[in-house]
């Protein structure tokens, strides 16, 4: 973890034991297809509804049932069948939807780009603030 990335959550309103209540989104979610594994679950009940500021960068926000939004499922089935997990879309930076797959690793999408980008909450945030211009890893040829 770094220091920076714990620093940034914290200022978004991030504290160990943090935790929303997830029925909304939960009812979202299930509208949408999806089903919540454990590890969104989790993720969800402890980091939705934060907005990172991302200073000079993008925001990172942090909202489930807003991220189902901007993305047509169709698409999503497409990352899958990339990243070989189901993933459900966590949060949004910039035109990128952020997901959690099941295997607990944080994804990027946007249109035909496609890759992992972190396995941890701190280490998405740090990507994202530091790295993100970086291209994501996969391009998909079907897009």
């Amino acid at each position: 973890m770094t220091d920076g990335a714990i620093a940034c959550l914290i200022r978004a309103g991030w504290f160990a034991g943090r935790e929303v209540q997830i029925a909304r989104d939960r009812v979202r979610y299930a509208a949408e297809g999806y089903e919540l594994g454990p590890d969104a679950e989790a993720f969800l009940r402890e980091y939705s509804r934060l907005t990172v500021d991302g200073g000079e960068r993008h925001a990172i926000v942090l909202n489930g049932a807003r991220a189902t939004e901007g993305i047509y499922r169709e698409l999503v089935e497409e990352y899958e069948s990339v990243a070989l997990t189901a993933l459900i879309p966590v949060g949004e930076y910039h035109l990128m939807t952020i997901f959690i797959g099941d295997d607990g690793t944080f994804y990027g999408g946007n249109g035909p780009a496609f890759g992992a980008i972190g396995g941890s909450v701190p280490g998405l945030v740090d990507w994202l603030l530091n790295d993100a211009e970086a291209v994501l890893p996969q391009r998909l040829p079907n897009l």
